[in-house]
């Protein structure tokens, strides 16, 4: 989901706490859009720290004045030439609060101090393909569609079908520029397509049952606007189909929402009925976690009552799962923003939520950008999947984003591992692609156009496959092996995996983003030829 960081922060609910009621909202302002990275090498970039920046009392007021209502950025998140920009920036931001009741350092004494402990640039990672098994998968491009009548593609989403909606398997591709969302057909030679509605800007598509009537129907997360801005035009749609699916009826559930990026249903409050957790990402001054529960019909239309969960901005995604096991499900939520935070919500009954962490980045502008639940290693429960590449921020090149394993030990938090490198990732998903019995990983990168212009050709892949190959003998740690699927473009926003012609093996689909070209398809599939080869072997 593109973000922008944001300078407006909400007042957090304690970890472990239990909600029962919407939240007041106490604001407070961050200082600083800022990155990351422990992996950053600052030795040989050291500079002469200023007379300002050493007095005793400045550093520990910077801090407390930075690190109030967030993590401390660390110095080595910027480049030394950026901090001027970036501290005059924060401070605006403060300025604009109008809050009285924080001691605030000097600026100037504030940029030396975060330029004298910056490096003078940021190293790039070296994403380099590693030596690979004979038989790992070969994967051949189809590109499905042009969209040239619609202007560029900005397909934020990509929804497997589930059974009972359709005959035939396919997509639903939710486009957040043009505003289609559209049903994609597959399982043979030909693919063909059929538009469903044509909504404000779509940025995810979930099949339900919302109505019970035996028939799966789509929710829509829809932004409301394309590019990020404090509104109330985001909405929740419910798209019906008509007789035969010739038609679809588009129903707003929610309206009046700042912008929606992810919906998801389950019987939460365990009254029979399908409800939906909403991630209402806002932007600065707005977003929140919200629960639409389902009171019935009326005129043929589910009537939703909205409460909301957490008055935090950010959130991008909130699967659901039953994560403890006691037969209510829950949620797990990725709050980036200045939170960056992943956080489990276990339902308690009675309206009552109970909050956990599961990761929390040491750093108010990490870049998350996605999570997927799944049991990577086989134990029997979930783990979570996640990246931090959102490169919108501050728009450069950021050697902390990557690739994670969130390891799931039966307690809170999970434990982290670092899978790998990979500027401007932007989501990851799980599958067998090589048929050894184990998960594997995919992920694909967004970048910025500027940013994907100026980069070093094939310096940075777009898709790349992360081979699961044992663990090491050593650490014990899982191994994966990294193999570049695509090298010419990071301009994928949504991903998905599935068999899409129905071969046997597991293919890569990639929702593609472009910037310029309206000559660009929407959806690239990457044929994965395992099974010919094996066949032909």
């Amino acid at each position: 989901m593109l973000r922008l960081d944001s300078f407006l922060l909400t007042a957090s609910i304690p970890t472990g706490a239990v909600i029962t009621h919407a939240m007041p909202v106490i604001a407070c302002v961050m200082l600083f859009v800022s990155g990351c990275s422990k992996d950053t090498d600052n030795k040989s970039t050291a500079v002469t720290v200023s007379s300002a920046a050493t007095k005793p009392d400045v550093e520990p007021q910077i801090r407390s004045f930075c690190g109030d209502c967030h993590a401390f950025p660390p110095p080595e998140s910027f480049p030394r030439n950026n901090w001027a920009e970036e501290v005059n920036r924060g401070f605006s931001f403060f300025y604009d609060s109008s809050r009285p009741d924080r001691d605030v350092p000097p600026l100037q004494a504030t940029i030396d101090y975060f330029q004298a402990r910056a490096p003078k640039k940021l190293p790039l990672p070296v994403i380099a393909s590693l030596a690979s098994p004979s038989d790992r998968p070969e994967f051949e491009r189809l590109d499905l569609s042009s969209v040239a009548a619609h202007g560029a593609p900005a397909i934020a989403h990509l929804a497997l079908l589930t059974a009972g909606f359709a005959k035939q398997p396919g997509l639903i591709v939710s486009d957040m520029r043009s505003g289609e969302v559209r049903h994609w057909k597959s399982g043979g030679p030909v693919t063909t397509s059929v538009d469903l509605a044509h909504l404000s800007h779509p940025a995810h598509t979930v099949t339900t049952d919302l109505d019970s009537d035996g028939i799966n129907e789509l929710v829509v997360a829809d932004l409301g606007s394309f590019l990020p801005d404090d509104h109330q035009l985001g909405k929740v749609w419910w798209l019906q189909p008509q007789a035969a699916g010739a038609s679809w009826r588009a129903v707003e559930l929610a309206t009046g929402l700042s912008r929606v990026c992810d919906v998801e249903p389950a019987d939460f409050d365990g009254d029979g009925d399908t409800d939906l957790v909403v991630a209402e990402f806002g932007w600065r001054k707005s977003g929140r976690i919200l629960l639409l529960r389902n009171q019935g019909m009326k005129d043929s239309i589910p009537i939703m009552e909205v409460e909301v969960l957490d008055p935090r901005h950010g959130t991008i995604h909130v699967p659901v799962t039953d994560l403890n096991g006691d037969g209510r499900p829950d949620f797990v939520a990725l709050i980036s923003q200045e939170h960056e935070v992943i956080e489990a919500f276990l339902n308690r009954g009675n309206g009552e939520w109970e909050r956990q962490p599961i990761y929390a980045a040491l750093d108010p502008s990490f870049g998350s950008s996605g999570i997927e639940l799944v049991d990577l290693d086989a134990d029997g429960d979930l783990d979570v999947l996640y990246t931090n590449g959102d490169s919108f921020d501050s728009a450069m090149i950021k050697p902390y984003h990557g690739v994670r394993w969130l390891e799931n030990k039966g307690v809170f938090p999970f434990t982290a591992h670092h899978i790998t490198s990979f500027p401007g990732a932007h989501r990851a998903l799980a599958a067998d692609l090589d048929g050894d019995g184990d998960l594997d990983v995919v992920a694909v990168s967004l970048l910025p156009g500027p940013l994907a212009d100026l980069k070093q050709p094939g310096s940075i892949p777009g898709v790349i496959w992360l081979e699961q190959a044992g663990k090491d003998e050593t650490s014990g740690e899982i191994r994966f092996l990294l193999h570049r699927i695509e090298g010419a473009t990071c301009n994928h926003a949504a991903c998905t995996l599935a068999d899409w012609n129905g071969d046997g093996a597991i293919d890569i689909i990639a929702g593609n983003y472009d910037w310029h070209t309206t000559e660009q398809p929407a959806i690239t599939v990457y044929l994965n030829r395992l099974t010919q080869r094996r066949e032909s072997q």
